[in-house]
């Protein structure tokens, strides 16, 4: 018990403490830093990666102010993954920036807050780790000046106006339970006989769901919260935007299922009314982020709206509320942490090598960059949901939650998400046309591969899109412990 305990003490503690110690390494050398940090983040992942077959077993872990679960170590490992990735990436990518103990320092940072909160076992933790991460993340997001300030600005903004619902519906559920420990609120919910708002608990259940719903839905990318994540998507560094996309987005639909199912104990019929807006929203998200998408030029830009697309399948899932609902919606939250990434780093390989971002001054890179060029069709397949990878998987047991779910409203839902996934496939076949195929433009005479720190980590997660593709039961063994603490929360889906 002692050794898991310290685990979940060393994954949070080692990235912020190395952020300290990585300011200053940067002014003795800069490869240095980058290798103390990549040795950091790695540690993170280890001490992560070690309990997976305790809470595999169902076992649960407090330490201090963390806790550990099924749900929130599915996030722990995505972040600390993505994690020691992106750093790897950024030894070559960030190989000729002057400012890299401050670049080194916040993703570390970065990578600490975001495991702090999923890890947190109270909401004031929970909603501290939330705030520092999204000012971490600001700070990384504007680390290439000047176009980064404005992005950067914007997505401030923005998470500060949601930080405030999401605020408010912490102070309210404490408030009506007296407690602050998450596990400890639908108990309190249950046996409670005095509720805030006129001792009203459908009162109570609507604002915080609402407030929750707007909160954490501006991290998540929803539709209409997402006007941030195309710039600040767009403009941060390559690794940076991997993060963002692969695992920041998803902690706010961590934290939006976890307290929407939290309080569900309150009114059944209340929770399907919110899960019902939920995946309204979920499914705006999708088409609107498909045909922001197609309209793209700037391939970050593209692959930016597609991260609110394609959270508006994971979203759709939870939403359903049923055991095969949550697994397609937490196996697809797995499933898109992995192609996303694996795009955004390939993308910045396309930057770095090529100088551009515009597909239209591009063409013909397959031959000059097969490597990157492998991994974005990859990517691409795997994000249309193309079998044999693994978007394929977890959009069928989605598509199969909807129909199964026999709602006139669901089948609707379940038709437009495949016609949305056709649409993908449209538009990351056109990318990759302009990309990698035709005809190559003279500025583009001399463009070679990425260096193997840059190309090593898009080939980890081309592998894993295979792997998953045609073995799921190797994601499922930490997608299953995930599904059933969702459930046991407030007894849905199952």
């Amino acid at each position: 018990m002692v050794g898991e305990e310290l685990q979940i003490l060393i994954s949070v503690a080692t990235p912020l403490g190395g952020s300290i110690v990585a300011f200053y390494l940067s002014r003795v050398s800069k490869k240095i830093c980058g290798v103390f940090s990549s040795i950091v983040a790695f540690i993170a992942f280890l001490a992560v990666l070690l309990l997976a077959p305790t809470v595999a077993d169902g076992q649960v872990y407090d330490f201090l102010i963390f806790h550990v679960n099924g749900l929130n170590y599915l996030l722990g490992i995505i972040i600390s993954f993505l994690g020691i990735l992106s750093v790897l990436y950024s030894l070559s990518y960030m190989a000729k920036e002057n400012k890299i103990g401050l670049y080194y320092g916040f993703i570390l940072l970065f990578i600490g807050t975001m495991l702090g909160m999923v890890f947190s076992r109270d909401l004031i933790g929970l909603y501290l780790f939330f705030e520092l991460s999204t000012l971490t993340s600001a700070i990384l997001v504007a680390h290439n000046r000047p176009v980064g300030v404005e992005a950067s600005y914007k997505y401030f903004i923005m998470s500060v106006g949601g930080s405030i619902f999401a605020l408010a519906g912490v102070l309210l559920l404490y408030g009506a339970t007296g407690t602050l420990i998450v596990a400890e609120i639908p108990k309190r919910l249950a046996t409670s006989t005095t509720l805030l708002l006129g001792g009203s608990a459908i009162n109570l259940t609507m604002a915080v769901s609402a407030s929750v719903i707007i909160g954490f839905g501006v991290k998540a990318g929803l539709v209409p919260f997402h006007a941030w994540l195309p710039d600040a998507h767009a403009e941060a560094p390559a690794p940076i935007s991997a993060i963002l996309s692969g695992a920041m987005i998803k902690t706010g639909a961590y934290a939006m299922a976890l307290l929407l199912f939290a309080v569900a104990i309150v009114s059944t019929v209340f929770f399907q009314r919110f899960m019902a807006v939920v995946m309204y929203l979920a499914v705006i998200s999708m088409v609107v982020g498909i045909l922001m998408a197609i309209a793209q030029t700037d391939v970050k830009r593209l692959l930016a709206y597609h991260s609110v697309s394609q959270m508006g399948y994971v979203l759709l899932g939870i939403g359903i509320a049923s055991h095969l609902g949550i697994t397609g919606g937490l196996f697809h939250l797995l499933n898109h942490s992995i192609f996303k990434a694996l795009l955004f780093l390939a993308a910045g390989n396309i930057l770095l090598q090529a100088g551009t971002r515009d597909m239209q001054r591009l063409g013909g890179l397959g031959k000059r960059m097969p490597i990157t060029a492998s991994s974005f069709l990859i990517g691409s397949l795997a994000m249309a949901g193309v079998p044999p990878f693994n978007g394929f998987w977890s959009k069928w047991f989605i598509f199969w939650a909807g129909i199964e779910g026999g709602h006139p409203e669901l089948v609707i839902f379940t038709v437009i998400a495949v016609v949305v996934s056709f649409l993908t496939l449209a538009c990351m076949v056109k990318a990759s046309r302009m990309i990698f195929f035709g005809e190559l433009p003279k500025r583009c005479e001399n463009v070679k591969e990425a260096p193997i720190w840059m190309t090593g980590p898009t080939m980890v997660l081309s592998f894993l899109c295979i792997l998953i593709g045609i073995y799921p039961d190797s994601a499922m063994m930490i997608i299953n412990p995930a599904v059933k603490v969702l459930e046991s929360i407030a007894g849905v889906g199952s």
